[in-house]
């Protein structure tokens, strides 16, 4: 994933109902304006980098409106509003994305349909006031969730919140929400075991129970075939859940040590 310097200037765009957006890093900058992608059906359908012509960034990294685009091995990260905020029967395919560390939940979908696969959700919070989630909010809206982790964020055991909504979990790790089942899903209360989450490294450990329990048929047709940190993907008996596949980790694993002193 290339990672340019996007401190200044907006990028424009036409009509992105069916655009892709691929490849970004969406952080909060020393100006406290995220990049902001709003996406529409009409003629005036824009993308702003660093929020220059918007001044509040509320509604925090990217909105989506009447929209179906590919958003695809994105981090949106630290913005002071939503990660992603659908609305308006969008159906957007999100893949190989890691949402982190936004003040008003990761992802909010009124009146849609997202699609998410193969991505991480953790460590977001929600406002003191606000009727979000930390993790996802879905509002008239029924989301399919597969090969996914959402988990860690906020303060309490529920991160999903489903208003007159009905998502669909496959292959997923989504505390309060899923539980081992006939379709591929994990407790959703057991630690993933990333590596470090406190320093926002949310790769797999050798020891994560999410490790090798993904279906890659899902994963495939949309022609990604690394992982958010450019790794192959289904490198063991399985792909893994979340947006990083795990590779070897020698400083994680366990250690054995040999007394040369001791005969047989």
């Amino acid at each position: 994933m290339a990672v340019g310097n996007m401190s200044s200037g907006n990028i424009f765009t036409g009509d992105f109902v069916l655009g892709t957006l691929d490849g970004f890093i969406i952080q909060k900058s020393p100006s406290d304006n995220p990049f902001h992608a709003c996406m529409d059906d009409g003629n005036t359908t824009y993308i702003f980098v660093n929020g220059e012509t918007i001044s509040s960034d509320w509604i925090g990294g990217i909105t989506l409106c009447h929209s179906n685009p590919i958003l695809k091995n994105l981090i949106v990260k630290e913005t002071r509003g939503t990660g992603i905020y659908i609305q308006d029967s969008s159906m957007p395919i999100i893949v190989n994305t890691l949402l982190h560390s936004n003040s008003n939940s990761g992802i909010v979908s009124y009146n849609s349909s997202p699609l998410v696969f193969n991505s991480t959700i953790s460590k977001n919070t929600a406002r003191l006031n606000s009727s979000f989630t930390a993790g996802m909010y879905n509002n008239n809206s029924n989301p399919l969730v597969v090969n996914t982790i959402v988990y860690g964020n906020g303060t309490s055991f529920l991160e999903v919140k489903n208003v007159n909504s009905t998502p669909q979990y496959f292959y997923s790790h989504v505390r309060g929400e899923t539980n081992q089942d006939a379709n591929g899903n994990l407790n959703g209360y057991m630690d993933p075991l990333f590596v470090d989450p406190a320093n926002n490294d949310f790769q797999l450990r050798w020891n994560s129970p999410c490790r090798d329990k993904g279906n890659g048929s899902y994963y495939t047709p949309f022609n990604v075939k690394k992982d958010l940190a450019c790794n192959p993907r289904e490198q063991g008996a399985k792909i893994d859940l979340g947006a990083y596949e795990y590779t070897t980790e020698t400083f994680n694993q366990p250690i054995m040590y040999v007394n040369k002193n001791v005969t047989p």
